[in-house]
């Protein structure tokens, strides 16, 4: 006895239904309900999508600041986080698609299904009221030798009287948007496909009394039509049309194996013919769209040096760019927190400085051919321009190293010839030579004597943030330090 009524007493599974999904109905309710859904997941696929808008501006500023910078550990800095941005940015991209998929896929099936329903409901008969009858002839005497006719005309009422309008759904008195949570959804309120149908018609015919075999007063003429005396009928023809509706009521349909848990999506065989409204087809891309995986949404410029200083893909990447000696294999906490710091800043703020700010807070102007470029490079970053800008730095970075270079040599020249009179001792000696002169009891470099190659000169001859290079390889232009 107790066995049966454990059993009896056991609880069922139940479907879990999100605070909107309880209130759907009918098909007008579903109608809002799966609008209401559509544009969630909409909005969804548009969030993700900004972040990956997000990592791309981020890269694109940090290769900006780069290229503009003048600081060596400015640089070196810049161009390790772009690489960290771009190699998130990657991550993100590759569940971001999949994801942004299956939310669209299942934004446009609701969006189909509510339009299914609202056309439904615009076509579907929900009444035929019948007009008054009318015999066979004008007279209103019945004709002799042939079939007793009545026609019965009816005025067709479709389900479109009813006002269903899915806009403003947190305005409904139904329906609101807001309660509306598909995350702990196991099921959704879905008709069976049946309520798509067009009402089934069935003529009903009634005929009550019998032939007389002669006339009666108030009858025909002739024998044998139906008796009627004018007081009272004992013969009836008549018909009118009704109308059978298939079942509209939503029905809670699991949306995964079991029904309490959000695991394993359930399996449907989905029909051949307009699968995009079935229900079965409803169930399997929602499903897919609330499981979803979605990327981790991160923003570069949030970025702090306290969780910074322990990543090494970026001290890996810090050391390359910078050229420092580290063992990678074997790289501990401490040398990875080293290596970070040692470029980035020991404190927030410098961080901060140089590597936040520098990017989205200092405001710079470019002039790109007729083109005037203004904001920060974060700004700038999203600009169809950008490319352009970032040539110009880059142009701009290698003419100044070429003129560096060019002026190296005269340097190194000097220094030469000052080393060579510093050298001599002996008085004669140092006046002998060209480049000397004996003064304040040493041999020291004449005044006026020109190191080689002083009178050659790289010149910008363009005007302002516009550069010539003279003697460089054309590669040198475009290489990024």
């Amino acid at each position: 006895m107790c066995l049966i009524l454990s059993s009896i007493m056991a609880p069922q599974a139940i479907a879990k239904l999100d605070t909107a999904g309880a209130k759907v109905t009918d098909l007008c309710t579903e109608a809002k309900y799966v609008t209401a859904l559509a544009q969630i997941f909409r909005q969804e696929a548009d969030r993700i999508s900004r972040g990956q808008t997000t990592l791309m501006k981020a890269a694109t500023a940090y290769r900006l600041s780069a290229a503009a910078a003048t600081d060596a550990k400015q640089i070196q800095g810049f161009q390790a986080l772009e690489l960290v941005a771009t190699q998130k940015l990657n991550q993100y991209r590759a569940q971001a698609t999949a994801a942004i998929d299956k939310k669209l896929k299942a934004a446009n099936v609701l969006e189909s299904r509510a339009m299914k329903i609202i056309q439904t409901q615009r076509l579907q008969i929900k009444s035929a009221q019948p007009k008054p009858a009318t015999t066979a002839n004008n007279s209103g005497t019945w004709p002799t030798g042939s079939t007793v006719q009545t026609t019965i005309e009816h005025t067709l009422r479709m389900k479109s009287d009813v006002n269903c309008t899915v806009d403003k759904l947190d305005d409904s008195e139904t329906i609101k948007q807001s309660e509306v949570n598909h995350r702990q959804l196991t099921a959704l309120p879905l008709a069976e496909d049946s309520a798509f149908e067009q009402t089934a018609l069935r003529v009903l015919v009634v005929s009550k009394g019998t032939p007389a075999n002669t006339h009666s007063s108030g009858g025909g003429a002739a024998a044998g039509v139906v008796s009627q005396d004018g007081t009272s009928y004992t013969a009836l023809l008549g018909g009118k049309i009704e109308t059978i509706s298939a079942e509209e009521k939503p029905e809670t349909t699991n949306l995964f194996k079991d029904a309490e848990q959000r695991t394993t999506c359930a399996e449907h065989t989905l029909k051949q013919e307009w699968a995009l409204h079935s229900r079965e087809y409803v169930l399997t891309v929602v499903c897919a769209a609330t499981t979803a995986a979605e990327p981790e949404t991160t923003d570069p410029m949030s970025w702090k040096l306290e969780n910074l200083k322990t990543n090494k893909e970026l001290a890996l990447l810090l050391r390359e760019v910078a050229g420092i000696s580290e063992n990678s294999a074997a790289m501990e906490p401490a040398a990875i927190t080293k290596i970070i710091q040692g470029i980035l800043g020991t404190t927030e703020q410098e961080y901060e400085t140089k590597f936040v700010k520098y990017v989205n807070a200092e405001s710079r102007e470019y002039t790109i051919g007729d083109k005037q470029l203004k904001g920060s490079f974060l700004e700038m970053a999203n600009n169809e321009r950008a490319p352009e800008l970032l040539a110009h730095l880059l142009g701009k970075k290698a003419w100044t190293k070429q003129q560096n270079c060019n002026d190296a040599p005269k340097e190194v020249a000097k220094d030469e010839q000052k080393a060579k009179c510093q050298s001599i001792t002996e008085k004669s000696k140092c006046t002998a030579d060209k480049d000397c002169e004996y003064k304040d009891g040493k041999c020291q470099t004449k005044e006026g004597v020109k190191a080689e190659n002083d009178d050659k000169t790289t010149t910008n001859t363009t005007g302002n943030n516009s550069f010539v290079i003279k003697k460089a390889p054309l590669s040198l232009v475009f290489s990024i330090l």
